[in-house]
């Protein structure tokens, strides 16, 4: 037997199964939707709402589908059409926490706000796609549900300024035009303040931090402070986001680099901001990158106040009597984070697993060890794929497992597959 057709049968052997990862599939509660475009999905409905069907296909790939796209919904095989109708689209919806279309009570002239969390990494956990998603929920809804308010819970140290561009530009063009946004501060820092600094009206929790917006890329020594055309680039894009968020720009430029910055306090609570030290108040000295508290961020018109609880915040914007609707949207939004966090620390106890198969492999002299230690480490390389792909996309584009470590290891194991076929 050649060496191509061992390599070939070790890893028959050692498939990866989407029954492996717990991505199973009932046949005998096999779900077709079609879609109102032709398009005909099959599998197990593991999620549903008033407005969405999240379906488990037979590879274990999860598809989101809204409700409004479908034309056709299959249950073992008896056929449930789905109104096209958005503003019907509930009434032939299933039971939800909330309970059914009839059961929600929304007092006469209550506010209705939406809640959508927004946590952790900018990029794999905070990212725009996934906001979309929430929001196209939102959207959905009857308009006697549908939010006048979406409050954007905001607790992030941060992540990557690309992903902060696309957030920016996404909750200015697709969200304020279509609610009342907020941006709730719990913790906002670097791309996460960024990110909450296009929103108009700002409110910070008690303990909430907002700025230390410096950038960094990463090389093979380390983190680097980012400089020169990059960096310009970076504050004359935060200075046209000032604009839009009606900030002051010398504000955020402290955020980003070392800069003077005081300020005066008018009779009508208007502030006059200085780049150099002639204000009143100084706010950054010129040997720190700015974070304001919610105290400061307040008293300086970055935050129009503060709240610790959503009574309180709704009491702040004015809000008499207020209910909350489209639980749905944060729920997506949780279970998104759950699942990264899941593939993530899955991803990273292969990534172990694998490494230690290749030292193995490097370290044996015999032959048939070699080849049986590289069978493993390809495998658990292979589940970290399956991992990546299913559970967590955004881990491809973020994170550790992006697609330069697949590109790296697809062009290893190649290389060390046709050393082990020489020997």
């Amino acid at each position: 037997m050649t060496m191509t057709l061992t390599i070939k049968a070790t890893l028959a052997a050692i498939a990866v199964t989407a029954a492996s990862f717990g991505f199973t599939s009932d046949a005998s509660a096999i779900t077709e939707i079609t879609l109102k475009d032709g398009t005909v999905l099959k599998g197990d409905i593991v999620r549903e709402g008033d407005q969405f069907v999240i379906l488990l296909d037979s590879t274990g790939i999860q598809k989101f589908v809204m409700r409004r796209d479908i034309s056709t919904l299959v249950r073992d095989a008896e056929d449930t059409p789905v109104a096209a109708d958005n503003a019907n689209a509930t009434d032939t919806g299933p039971v939800t926490q909330r309970g059914k279309k009839e059961d929600v009570q929304i007092p006469a002239g209550a506010t209705r706000i939406a809640f959508v969390s927004l946590h952790e990494s900018v990029g794999s956990y905070f990212n725009t796609d996934a906001l979309e998603r929430s929001v196209d929920l939102l959207k959905a809804l009857p308009e006697e549900e549908r939010p006048e308010v979406l409050v954007l819970e905001i607790d992030s140290g941060g992540g990557a300024l690309i992903e902060q561009h696309k957030i920016i530009a996404y909750i200015r063009d697709h969200v304020e035009p279509e609610f009342r946004t907020v941006a709730w501060i719990e913790s906002a820092i670097s791309a996460a303040a960024m990110t909450a600094w296009v929103v108009d009206e700002v409110y910070m929790m008690r303990k909430a931090p907002i700025g230390g917006c410096t950038g960094y890329y990463m090389t093979q020594s380390g983190a680097v402070a980012m400089e020169g055309a990059e960096l310009e680039e970076e504050l004359v894009w935060m200075e046209r986001v000032s604009t839009w968020g009606k900030k002051e720009p010398l504000v955020m430029r402290a955020m980003q680099i070392y800069s003077t910055l005081s300020a005066d306090i008018n009779p009508d609570g208007s502030v006059t901001w200085y780049p150099n030290d002639q204000g009143e108040y100084m706010i950054s000295p010129e040997n720190e990158v700015l974070t304001l508290n919610a105290h400061e961020a307040k008293k300086f018109g970055i935050a129009q106040g503060i709240a610790d609880t959503k009574d309180q915040l709704a009491q702040a914007l004015g809000c008499v009597e207020w209910v909350e609707v489209g639980q749905d949207a944060d729920e997506m939004m949780v279970e998104f984070r759950a699942n990264v966090k899941e593939a993530e620390l899955e991803m990273s106890t292969l990534f172990r697993e694998m490494n230690i198969a290749l030292q193995a492999m490097m370290g044996t002299p015999e032959v048939r060890n070699k080849k049986r230690h590289f069978g493993t480490a390809k495998n658990k390389y292979q589940q970290i794929q399956v991992w990546a792909k299913r559970k967590a996309p955004s881990l491809m584009t973020y994170g550790q497992f992006n697609q330069n470590f697949f590109d790296v290891y697809d062009e290893r194991f190649e290389q060390w597959a046709e050393q082990l076929a020489g020997l």
